[in-house]
């Protein structure tokens, strides 16, 4: 077998040692000779998003490498030159992952959008926010468009809403928290399936019982059930 590269999580944390620093500057490294030396190439290939690729000692550089990085030490790589638009990464703060390598240098990466098939766009200004002040792993990305994110963030948070309020109405059952759980079921959309807006209704009938006003509520449910009968 071939000889291994650096693992690619050891030395990326916060705090490591002999870093390439924003300014890609670092601590008196001399770069190895690219004949002895694991190097990084940034490599896009037709209908792919760019991706960091560790380069075996004595293998030529890629044709189609956008960015080539030498390494520093064992973990810190030194960009050689940056294309327009891409910015230089501080390599200390990245959260190093298992699988991906460092990730030198950030360029924006076009892609296409899992939930609504149209184009999403990961900046790379909003990549280094992602990995060096979120600290996210090497491993994640942009997988949703713009929009198709924001509603699925709405979605999360109305789930963790409901989530809360249905803890509540099990631990005190009551007219004024079963009216709860049946109005944030409504605010969640269309997204909720069947079985939770037929719980719903039901919660909303339990709140009219208990003296509250739930008949444009509950209207609004059963128009809701009969739309997804038909």
């Amino acid at each position: 077998m071939g000889k291994r590269g650096p693992k690619s999580g050891e030395g990326q944390r916060r705090g490591g040692r002999g870093s390439v620093h924003g300014d890609n500057t670092h601590r008196n490294r001399t770069p190895h000779n690219a004949d002895d030396a694991w190097r990084l190439a940034l490599v896009a290939k037709p209908g792919r998003q760019p991706r960091w690729q560790m380069i075996a000692p004595g293998t030529p550089d890629p044709a189609n490498a956008i960015i080539m990085a030498d390494s520093t030490d064992a973990h810190h790589y030194r960009v050689r030159s940056l294309p327009k638009g891409a910015i230089l990464a501080n390599q200390e703060r990245q959260n190093g992952g298992a699988y991906e390598p460092p990730k030198p240098a950030y360029v924006d990466i076009h892609y296409t959008c899992i939930k609504c098939q149209g184009p999403g766009l990961f900046s790379a200004k909003a990549q280094k926010f992602w990995y060096e002040d979120l600290g996210k792993t090497l491993e994640s990305g942009a997988v949703r468009c713009q929009d198709c994110r924001r509603k699925w963030r709405h979605q999360r948070a109305a789930n963790t809403q409901l989530g809360d309020a249905l803890r509540a109405y099990e631990a005190e059952p009551s007219a004024q928290t079963a009216l709860h759980v049946a109005q944030l079921t409504v605010n969640a959309g269309p997204m909720m399936g069947a079985k939770a807006r037929s719980r719903a209704l039901g919660l909303a009938r339990v709140a009219e019982k208990g003296g509250l006003d739930a008949t444009a509520l509950i209207a609004t449910l059963c128009e809701s059930r009969d739309a997804v009968d038909q």
